[in-house]
């Protein structure tokens, strides 16, 4: 923060963004005093990798009109990234629907509502800001107000008059919906077992036939782990993560579902699956 601050103060930071390589040919005939150099080259530096995650790794964040974006991305890799625009590419039409289910402080929702913004769209983003019980959001959020934060990023990107906040569960919210009228629906709240199925079963009817059901934090086929994975992921349903080997409610619930009829974006742990016909469950 610190860093930034004096970029932006000192050395003009339009200037910067538009032309770093001067910036450094201007630095490098200054004489200075070492320390103070090397101090502004880490400055530079640091704008410098900052100013390429924000605009060429993610390619849609920039500074909005009343300041900084606030924590945007959290566990939301570029690759997830990419990975969600390349499955909305897929539904796009005018005045398209799209539902998500677990918002946060907005990094998904951002990439929705950019792709259906052009298309007339809407994105209702569904959430009770509070984090699932049991993992660190819950905590977090009982110390900061994470749907003013959500709010004010998506205020900052443009993006306000095309992402409709609904505080409330998943649940309660799919009765607002008639059945076969949602384009996508994008799950990313409750993780457990239990409560991932139940989304699972609720927003199916929503969607539209050919419409996309789709969601984060599938890091493998249910089928693909070894017995000795399985067993571990069969009895840790209730648990939110198994530490370094996968999210044990998502893996389990999309393979009683679907089985391996849906796909995981190369790269990513972003699943989707094309609706096609009425839910149906192989597991016991």
């Amino acid at each position: 923060m610190f860093f930034r601050r004096c970029v932006k103060l000192l050395f003009m930071e339009p200037f910067l963004s538009a032309q770093p390589g001067i910036f450094r040919k201007i630095l490098g005939k200054i004489v200075l005093i070492p320390k103070i150099k090397s101090l502004l080259e880490r400055i530079f530096q640091f704008y410098a990798d900052y100013h390429a995650s924000r605009n060429e790794i993610w390619g849609m964040f920039e500074q909005g009109k009343e300041g900084w974006i606030i924590d945007i991305r959290e566990s939301f890799s570029e690759h997830d990234a990419a990975a969600l625009k390349g499955i909305v590419d897929k539904v796009l039409k005018e005045n398209m629907i799209a539902v998500e289910i677990g918002s946060w402080k907005g990094m998904s929702t951002a990439i929705l509502a950019r792709k259906v913004k052009d298309y007339n769209g809407k994105v209702f983003a569904i959430d009770h800001w509070l984090g699932s019980e049991g993992v660190d959001q819950h905590g977090v959020a009982r110390k900061t107000d994470i749907f003013s934060v959500f709010r004010r990023n998506i205020s900052m990107l443009g993006l306000a008059n095309v992402v409709k906040p609904l505080v409330m569960d998943s649940l309660a919210a799919s009765a607002i919906f008639a059945d076969s009228t949602v384009d996508i629906v994008f799950i990313d709240g409750d993780h457990r077992y239990a409560g991932f199925k139940k989304d699972i079963e609720a927003w199916w009817p929503k969607l539209k036939e050919g419409g996309i059901i789709c969601g984060h934090d599938c890091e493998g086929y249910y089928m693909d782990y070894p017995e000795e994975v399985k067993r571990k992921i069969d009895v840790s349903l209730g648990d939110d993560y198994i530490p370094e080997t996968c999210h044990p409610g998502v893996v389990k619930a999309l393979y009683e579902y679907f089985d391996k009829d849906f796909e995981i974006m190369p790269d990513s742990v972003v699943w989707y699956l094309i609706k096609e016909g009425q839910l149906r469950r192989i597991g016991p």
